[in-house]
């Protein structure tokens, strides 16, 4: 299934609220609308908040480098995550949603995925993406690495806003769990903070990316194994149209991701 025909908005514009229907581990979860590649998470963890210790000294530890990162008080876990797609979908391109495993702090502070390396140089998935034809490679080198970056992640925020990124398909990034960490903690940490309720946020944020409108149709590129093994876990009639590319290791390429892309149509 490729783009709509007429231009339409993409994001839901509401908002979405999720609830378990778990009673051990009953909770809601409140996802704000999408602004700019951001939106808010809001969890009521207040039923066992005891069970979350270690989470709520790392959600409060994040506001040191940034006061809106995470915050978790009075049992209410609140946090900034990101997702960008296409505001508006136009032609027949293929809709391509690739979900990386979770934001990294760094990246939610300066607004835009990948935003650098730890040491300030361009993030090598740019360069990975510029080899598969997905998006083109943007570079600032006239100036010092930290507004390099800042004008390189301004453009490349505003070329997938418009559906520039590439000629055959509309390009989408979010993140199977939205809740950030540093990047050395990653998914693996995600995981064992969360785990006294982790089947629940798996479906839950599998429900959240099947909630965008973007998704309807869309092929999907999942980078991290245990996140893509969940989703299809929890929406088993998506496998078809879902493939993993790891961003680490032999494979992980931008030429595999190029001849993975082709062998879904893309």
């Amino acid at each position: 299934m490729t783009g709509r025909q007429n231009a339409r908005p993409v994001n839901f514009p509401l908002g979405l609220r999720l609830e378990s229907s778990h009673q051990k581990y009953a909770m809601k979860i409140e996802y704000s609308p999408i602004k700019n590649g951001q939106y808010t998470v809001e969890i009521n963890l207040k039923s066992y908040c005891e069970e979350f210790q270690e989470l709520r000294v790392e959600a409060n530890q994040h506001r040191k480098q940034d006061p809106f990162v995470s915050s978790f008080e009075q049992g209410i876990l609140k946090y900034k995550s990101e997702t960008l797609l296409p505001e508006r979908t136009e032609g027949d391109k293929q809709n391509l949603l690739f979900v990386f495993g979770n934001p990294a702090i760094h990246s939610i502070i300066h607004g835009m995925f990948f935003f650098s390396r730890r040491d300030g140089n361009r993030h090598g998935m740019w360069g990975k993406l510029n080899k598969a034809g997905v998006i083109g490679q943007i570079m600032r080198g006239n100036l010092n690495p930290l507004d390099a970056r800042r004008e390189e992640a301004e453009k490349r925020k505003r070329i997938i806003l418009a559906g520039k990124g590439s000629s055959r398909c509309l390009v989408g990034m979010t993140t199977f769990y939205s809740f950030p960490t540093s990047a050395e903690g990653g998914v693996e940490r995600v995981e064992k903070l969360y785990s006294p309720i982790l089947d629940e946020i798996k479906k839950q944020e599998t429900e959240r990316i099947l909630s965008y409108e973007f998704t309807e149709g869309a092929k999907l590129i999942f980078v991290q194994g245990s996140s893509y093994r969940a989703f299809l876990a929890n929406a088993p009639e998506r496998k078809q149209d879902t493939i993993c590319w790891p961003i680490r290791g032999q494979e992980s390429s931008g030429e595999v991701l190029k001849r993975k892309l082709k062998e879904i149509g893309c």
